[in-house]
């Protein structure tokens, strides 16, 4: 039977109070499909699928929109149709805009 499955990895500034955009995300991780991550911020909500899946462990790439600009970000990463998954690491490269506000 498919099980939905998500890891919420909370809402945090990173350490700085300068906006801040998304370039990737990676995450080490085995999968019978391909995950999706979910961006949130300031009420929007963004949906990026990875490049690929493998059911060995391997890194898996989620490209992201170049517009996110925000002070506080929110990832949260899940199954679609009740894939099975194993993660071992997740990376997000956020991108300091060199604005406050």
């Amino acid at each position: 039977m498919p099980i939905d499955a998500s890891i919420n990895f909370g809402r945090s500034n990173y350490n700085t109070s300068e906006l801040k955009g998304v370039k990737n995300a990676y995450v080490g991780v085995s999968s019978t499909g391909r995950l999706v991550l979910k961006v949130s911020y300031e009420g929007h909500e963004y949906l990026y699928v990875a490049r690929d899946y493998d059911e060995t462990r391997q890194t898996q790439r989620f490209d992201t929109g170049r517009g996110i600009k925000a002070n506080y970000l929110q990832f949260e990463l899940y199954n679609r149709d009740g894939d099975d998954f194993d993660i071992d690491s997740v990376e997000f490269l956020i991108i300091p805009l060199n604005r406050r506000i």
